[in-house]
């Protein structure tokens, strides 16, 4: 079976080197998250998780090392299927690489939800769009670790801010200002755009990996030379 791949992941070494390079999923991609059962999204998790595994050995061979921290970004799915995803995935995962390199490596899940019916704009009598890198993290949000950034500017309309949840980071040390300037300067880090996209480069680069391997190579296998290289944009 083929399932959505609404996730990508970003590893880093350590909290304050910089950020390292973007793994990609190679998974078909949806524009939302798939509205599946219970048994096929336990066995999508699986996939995702045995997928990310991969992703990780790719980047033991390359560094030498196992990853200290994973970030991962995923498109959201519906409330009860969010456990679903922590058990059968970010668990899965977690234990797979710790147990395999020996390591205790730290994973943050976060979703991300693009559709939002809340609209930001500056006080005054002259309302306008608030400025990209806006964060908003009290009042409206929850005490569940979620809030809301504008990344993009736009001179028509208003701007439909991004929601993002943390649903899984157990004992990671990275703090909750770091990961809001990660997820905030993942948009500028698109390479066919010279400023900041809507969403984190990782998924709008796993977006367009996964449209180009379902519509142009049609289920053929890429060449190993070319697999980790972004041949897809």
């Amino acid at each position: 079976d083929k399932f959505a791949s609404w996730a990508s992941t970003v590893v880093h070494q350590k909290v304050s080197t910089s950020w390292l390079d973007a793994a990609l999923s190679t998974l078909p991609f949806l524009k939302s998250a798939p509205q599946l059962s219970k048994q096929k999204q336990t066995k999508t998790n699986t996939i995702y998780a045995e997928g990310s595994c991969l992703v990780i050995k790719g980047y033991v061979n390359r560094n030498k090392t196992a990853p200290k921290e994973l970030v991962v970004f995923m498109l959201a799915v519906p409330g009860d299927q969010v456990n679903l995803v922590i058990d059968h995935f970010a668990k899965r995962l977690e234990a797979s690489v710790n147990s395999s390199y020996n390591c205790q490596m730290k994973v943050t899940v976060i979703m991300v939800n693009l559709r939002n019916s809340e609209r930001f704009f500056t006080p005054g009598n002259e309302a306008r769009n608030v400025p990209p890198g806006t964060l908003i993290n009290s009042q409206i949000v929850s005490n569940n670790y979620d809030f809301y950034i504008v990344s993009q500017q736009s001179t028509k309309g208003s701007i439909v801010p991004n929601h993002y949840k943390v649903i899984y980071s157990k004992d990671s040390k990275l703090e909750e200002g770091h990961l809001q300037e990660l997820i905030f300067s993942q948009c500028f880090n698109y390479c066919n755009w010279t400023g900041s996209i809507k969403i984190p480069a990782v998924l709008q680069y796993t977006k367009k990996c996964a449209k180009f391997n379902s519509e142009v190579m049609e289920g053929k296998q890429v060449g190993s030379s070319v697999v980790s290289k972004v041949y897809y944009v």
